[in-house]
């Protein structure tokens, strides 16, 4: 779901010397939870009742989650949030 989100495979990146790793982070909290039905399977009986899953995914028109760039340099705890401004993405 976060490719389909985001539109990329990977979240992360090393620096060309190794000494820092960028990553992005993806806020979920306001995107709406759905409970999907999970059969289970691998089983001689099958469970009565399917196991409800819930997870988190947006319909057009709803809130997507927000996403931040975070820098850690390695050795160091935290990592710091990098600010940048939003942009509008023309697609011709």
């Amino acid at each position: 779901m976060r490719r389909k989100i985001v539109g990329i495979r990977k979240h992360f990146g090393w620096s060309p010397d190794r000494d820092y790793l960028a990553f992005l982070r993806l806020n979920e909290a306001s995107v709406p939870t759905y409970t999907d039905l999970y059969y289970q399977t691998g089983h001689d009986i099958a469970p009565a009742y399917p196991l409800n899953h819930d997870i988190r995914y947006r319909n057009v028109g709803e809130t997507t989650p927000t996403t931040t760039f975070h820098l850690l340099k390695v050795g160091e705890a935290e990592a710091a949030k990098v600010e940048f401004e939003s942009f509008d993405q023309k697609i011709s």
